[in-house]
C-alpha cells in the first residue's frame, strides 16, 4: 500500500533492487519533473512508468508500459493504492517489464 508518491518511489526501488538480487536483473529508476517515477529495463529497455492519482475520494496508482524507443504507451491501467504493495509490482514488472 502507498499513499504518497514518497512510498511510491520507496517501493518501486525496492522492487527494482530486490529483482537485481534475486534474478540479476537491471532496471534504471528515475523520477521525472512531474513527479511521475519511472523503470526501464537497462537490456530490453522496456519501460513502466507510474504515478499517483486521486479518483473521487479513492487513491489510485496508475501506471503505463512503453516498448523501447516509444513516446506513446503501449498501454496504461491504474489500482487503487491499498492495492498496490511489493507482490503487485513484481507480478506487474515480471509479466510486462522483463
Amino acid at each position: 500500500m502507498v499513499e504518497n508518491y514518497k512510498e511510491l518511489y520507496q517501493l518501486v526501488q525496492a522492487v527494482a533492487k530486490s529483482l537485481h538480487e534475486t534474478d540479476n536483473v537491471a532496471l534504471e529508476f528515475q523520477i521525472a519533473k512531474n513527479g511521475s517515477c519511472m523503470l526501464e529495463h537497462k537490456v530490453n529497455k522496456n519501460r513502466m512508468v507510474f504515478m499517483m492519482a486521486k479518483l473521487g475520494d479513492e487513491q489510485k496508482v496508475g501506471y503505463a508500459f512503453f516498448e523501447p524507443n516509444e513516446k506513446q504507451p503501449d498501454w496504461i491501467d491504474d489500482i487503487s493504492a491499498a492495492q498496490f504493495d511489493e507482490t503487485y509490482l513484481i507480478n506487474l514488472l515480471k509479466a510486462d517489464v522483463l
